[in-house]
């Protein structure tokens, strides 16, 4: 009788806990930097599984069936949003995302006065084509062509959605991860609250120690490969002066890469930035020829060699710190 009161229990107690396990929030977020906050937030309380992997990003996405099976099995899709992910506002438009799917869009519901419009973010490369001579002319065009072939800022909609790369603004979207991950889960808001309020912690001090070790560096001139470093740039008074886009050497002529030399030396150019996984030989030129460094500079888009966790955001933005310094000391 006791053996059979025992084993009763322990059914029971499997019962329940399989049935605590199936009713925990399945979380979804669309990329990297989302997933590590998401996951803070989350931790121990909701299961959340990131889309995107490997060396995938939100430019390269392409959705797949396997993709809909697994937004249509979460209870709350978390993403970016400002039209970094069209495919989600897609499948909202034509049904074939579950109605009873919810969807935290971060960057629509951000105060648009801390948005970035691209209108305001290419201000700067405006600002360096004025004064050229018209010789100079078929660089500039060169710069429009590869711009509209490669499909960066006019793919997007009014606001620049590189919000990420801003760990003030990354608290923001925290707070609002946590306040509808309380509001589906109300028994857990505490703890909820809890992680969000810790994270949001290591993210101020993030913030602290990018603001103290990149005083020393914001007069260097520097340019990127694109033009994803708008929020970053703004809020640690960085001096960016230009952005290369992605040109192979067969497209370059000798004329557009003189004009770009010449502007990066009356520029006072310290380096060039790349991502970590990009090669591009236009860059490393140009670096050549001006004798000025190459630096590599993430956009967290892409996971780098360490594990995806909660940790992925801080670690990634640190050794963003640590190029940065590098490279313009």
């Amino acid at each position: 009788m006791n053996f059979f009161k025992i084993s009763l229990a322990t059914l029971l107690m499997a019962a329940f806990s399989l049935s605590a396990k199936a009713a925990e929030l399945k979380v979804v977020t669309t990329f990297l930097p989302v997933y590590s906050w998401s996951a803070a937030v989350a931790s121990g309380q909701a299961q959340v599984e990131n889309l995107m992997e490997g060396t995938v990003g939100p430019h390269e996405f392409q959705l797949a069936p396997s993709h809909l099976r697994k937004l249509n099995g979460a209870d709350l899709i978390i993403c970016i949003g400002l039209e970094l992910e069209p495919w989600l506002e897609a499948m909202i438009e034509k049904g074939t995302l579950k109605k009873s799917v919810q969807v935290l869009n971060l960057g629509e519901a951000l105060d648009k006065k801390l948005l970035i419009s691209y209108g305001e973010g290419e201000k700067a490369s405006e600002a360096a084509h004025e004064g050229e001579d018209s010789h100079d002319s078929d660089a500039e065009d060169h710069d429009h062509a590869e711009h509209a072939e490669h499909g960066h800022s006019h793919e997007h909609g009014q606001y620049d959605p590189h919000i990420w790369l801003d760990p003030v603004l990354a608290q923001e979207c925290v707070k609002m991860i946590s306040v509808r991950l309380e509001q589906m889960a109300p028994e857990k808001a505490p703890a909820f609250r809890k992680n969000a309020e810790q994270y949001n912690q290591k993210l101020s001090q993030l913030d602290q120690v990018l603001k103290e070790s990149l005083k020393e560096v914001q007069q260097k001139p520097f340019y990127t490969q694109h033009d994803a470093f708008s929020y970053f740039n703004k809020r640690y008074g960085l001096k960016c002066v230009g952005v290369l886009q992605k040109v192979p050497d067969s497209d370059v002529s000798p004329r557009h890469l003189s004009a770009l030399l010449k502007k990066i030396k009356e520029e006072g150019v310290v380096a060039i930035f790349l991502p970590s996984k990009s090669a591009d030989r236009l860059a490393e030129r140009l670096a050549q020829d001006g004798k000025i460094k190459v630096g590599r500079l993430e956009t967290l888009e892409t996971l780098d060699d360490g594990p995806l966790n909660a940790d992925a955001y801080e670690r990634m933005m640190k050794g963003n710190l640590k190029a940065l310094l590098e490279s313009l000391k």
